[in-house]
């Protein structure tokens, strides 16, 4: 079973419709839009037309890129996990349209990656999350991130975590 599709940064181009539902998912509406940037620092949040300004930087900068669908059926997308040196070096991001959170998704998604895919990961991965993202927090805790420290993120108070095997 497979709730998971890795696009390599050279097969992008090619599968430019699947990076479109993924921007879609996640910014396809201002209900989705707003779950998604609820915890970013209003300066840091995808301009306008966010799906295809987060379509554009899917399609260039994360080093790993995987779309994460609903079921092993992969008929609809639900989210997408990346590893990418923007805004911080290899840092993993994350994002779920509001439909699929809270219903384990996620973290069935990072379970397959970190257990199954070798390619395109270095050790170790670094993650970043508001302080008022408790969401976020609870996740990284639960998927097998240490915090590492506190930093400020767009003059926002910002936990830094660590991911090592």
């Amino acid at each position: 079973m497979s709730i998971v599709t890795f696009i390599p940064l050279t097969e992008r181009p090619a599968n430019r419709e699947l990076v479109r539902e993924i921007s879609r998912a996640i910014f396809g509406s201002a209900e989705s839009a707003d779950f998604a940037e609820e915890y970013v620092p209003h300066s840091a949040r995808v301009p306008y037309p966010k799906a295809d300004q987060f379509s554009q930087f899917l399609l260039r900068y994360p080093k790993c890129l995987w779309a994460v669908f609903e079921n092993d059926k992969k008929e609809r997308v639900a989210g997408f996990v990346l590893i990418s040196d923007l805004p911080h070096i290899n840092s993993v991001g994350f994002g779920i349209n509001p439909d699929y959170a809270g219903k384990g998704i996620m973290l069935l998604a990072w379970n397959e990656i970190i257990l199954n895919s070798e390619q395109c990961i270095s050790f170790p991965l670094n993650a970043y999350t508001s302080q008022r993202n408790k969401p976020a927090i609870r996740f990284l805790d639960k998927i097998g991130f240490v915090p590492a420290g506190n930093i400020e993120f767009q003059g926002e108070p910002s936990f830094k975590y660590v991911y090592n095997r």
